[in-house]
């Protein structure tokens, strides 16, 4: 079995580093529009928040800043409704199973 490090992203709004699984990621897709990329894995530039800042209005504008586009307003709404959901949840015990 292969073991690696896991990939570290950069929260848009905090500036941390933290593993990629435990933050929120919004893609602008090859068509230019932006979305809330829930499966984590879509193609596109992506953007990346900690779920305790996506309800903020800085996550908006740091994403927005990130993909040089504006996140349309339901996607903003999404953004905040899941970081509600997992704020808390995903952490880095959780994705190394410990």
């Amino acid at each position: 079995m292969k073991t690696g490090r896991e990939p570290l992203r950069r929260c848009v709004v905090c500036r941390a580093v933290r593993p990629k699984r435990e933050l929120l990621r919004v893609v602008r897709d090859p068509g230019g529009g932006l979305r809330v990329d829930e499966s984590g894995g879509a193609p596109g530039r992506g953007a990346y928040a900690c779920p305790e800042h996506a309800g903020l209005p800085a996550a908006r504008t740091g994403v927005s800043r990130s993909l040089h586009g504006a996140l349309p307003e339901t996607q903003a709404a999404r953004l905040g409704e899941l970081g509600r959901m997992t704020a808390g949840r995903r952490t880095s015990e959780d994705v190394r199973g410990t």
